[in-house]
């Protein structure tokens, strides 16, 4: 046996890991992810939990970070996650932050230079799993946001580095 798949709860992911525990043998948790599985070697936890998300997207942003404004977009729901990112992006990036509940509160400044709009380049971190239901608060009719680099599927995470404007 190379590695065992589940179980799928804390309790019984615990006992296996302890069972196989330094035998070589890899455990596999789906959907487990309890603070206290971290100390298994040999324990893989597939579904991480969201600040882990946030701490990869925060490492994402810092390789090509090159002082833009970066917006949170989130819901009520997601405020204590928004808030988290906000803290280590300040932290680690030294960047300015905002988080913002609505699209429509996203400023991405511009200028004209003979007749031309030329938007500064900004960066938004959609925080949440409602990615259609924030983006497409912009206008009724239009379509959700396109989703640039995204982590997981379904994640509470997506990047968009882009201008945010309706199409």
């Amino acid at each position: 046996t190379d590695a065992v798949i589940g179980p799928l709860n804390t309790s019984d992911v615990t006992e296996v890991a302890n069972f196989f525990s330094n035998s070589g043998i890899a455990v596999i948790s789906p959907y487990a992810n309890d603070d206290s599985l971290n100390s298994f070697n040999d324990l893989l936890i597939s579904n991480p939990k969201d600040e882990v998300i946030a701490d990869q997207i925060i490492e994402e942003i810092g390789k090509n970070f090159a002082g833009e404004q970066v917006y949170l977009l989130t819901n009520r729901d997601d405020q204590e996650l928004a808030s988290y990112t906000k803290k280590q992006l300040e932290k680690q990036l030294k960047a300015n932050v905002v988080i913002v509940d609505s699209v429509a509160k996203i400023v991405q400044p511009h200028d004209k230079v003979n007749g031309e709009d030329y938007y500064t380049p900004i960066i938004t971190v959609l925080v949440g799993d409602d990615d259609c239901g924030l983006a497409g608060r912009v206008q009724e009719n239009k379509p959700c946001l396109n989703v640039l680099i995204s982590f997981k599927n379904s994640s509470q995470f997506k990047i968009l580095r882009m201008g945010l404007r309706p199409i």
